[in-house]
C-alpha cells in the first residue's frame, strides 16, 4: 500500500507491459525494413543491368540499320551503274 494515496502499481505494469510491446513492434518493424531495403537495392540492381542491356541493343541496332544503310547504296550504285552500262551497249 502507498503511502500518499492509492496504489499505482497496476497501470504502472501496464504501462511496463506496453513499453515492451512497442520495442518489441519497433524491433520487428526494424528487421522488416531492413529485408525491404535489400530488396530494393537487389531490384534497383536489375534494373540497372537492364539499363546496361537495352544501351548494348540499341548500339548494336544502330551498327545494324548503317550496315543495312550502306548495302542499301552499294545496291543501288551497282544498278546504276548495271542501267548505264546496258544502255551504252
Amino acid at each position: 500500500m502507498a503511502f500518499f494515496g492509492e496504489d499505482k502499481s497496476a497501470q504502472i505494469d501496464d504501462l511496463k507491459n506496453a513499453l515492451r510491446a512497442s520495442e518489441q513492434r519497433r524491433k520487428d518493424l526494424s528487421k522488416q525494413l531492413a529485408c525491404e531495403r535489400e530488396k530494393s537495392a537487389a531490384l534497383l540492381a536489375e534494373i540497372e543491368a537492364g539499363k546496361s542491356e537495352c544501351e548494348k541493343l540499341k548500339a548494336a541496332l544502330v551498327k545494324v540499320r548503317q550496315r543495312q544503310k550502306a548495302s542499301v547504296e552499294r545496291a543501288n550504285r551497282f544498278k546504276t551503274k548495271l542501267s548505264s552500262e546496258a544502255g551504252a551497249l
